[in-house]
């Protein structure tokens, strides 16, 4: 973080910010041109905005971490040239097909990991939770309901890939 900052500074970032809103498209390329050296990406008014007022707080207030910087200016490059921001987390092959059971009411229940998340009677799901809300008829923790407690083999893979276990 930058030095204590004068009061009038923060209020004239504060009002240019402001300021934006009152732009016109043409003019915020403008803003975007002299700060980037580069045209603005074909976006809507309001992502210029945020860019812009983005930039003017990290120059004003001081920016993020070196780690967090690197992630957002690849997902902004991505978003740039129109690419999914989000990338699509797999599960290691050892994984897939891991099959998880569960006596619940007289009936046993199973589910299978794949590559993209769970399956559960042919159809996708992201998490074991919507599972298990599938199957009581209420919401419930899926690690809870299919025993992933902490000293299960799955547990910590399931922690990890937060995408795969999430409840």
């Amino acid at each position: 973080m930058k030095q204590e900052l004068a009061p009038d500074q923060i209020s004239k970032t504060i009002s240019d910010i402001e300021a934006l809103s009152r732009q016109s498209a043409k003019q915020l390329r403008k803003i975007w041109l002299s700060l980037f050296d580069k045209a603005a990406p074909p976006y809507s008014k309001e992502y210029l905005i945020r860019r812009i007022a983005d930039h003017w707080q990290k120059e004003t207030y001081g920016g993020l971490s070196k780690n967090a910087m690197s992630r957002l200016e690849r997902a902004m490059n991505l978003m740039d040239k129109g690419q999914p921001i989000l990338e699509q987390q797999t599960v290691p092959n050892k994984m897939v097909g891991t099959k998880l059971t569960r006596e619940y009411n007289d009936a046993t229940y199973e589910v299978t990991i794949t590559e993209e998340g769970f399956e559960y009677q042919g159809f996708p799901y992201g998490s074991l939770s919507a599972i298990g809300t599938r199957i009581t008829g209420h919401k419930c923790n899926g690690h809870k309901f299919f025993g992933i407690n902490d000293n299960h083999p799955l547990k910590a893979f399931l922690t990890k890939n937060k995408k795969m276990g999430r409840c």
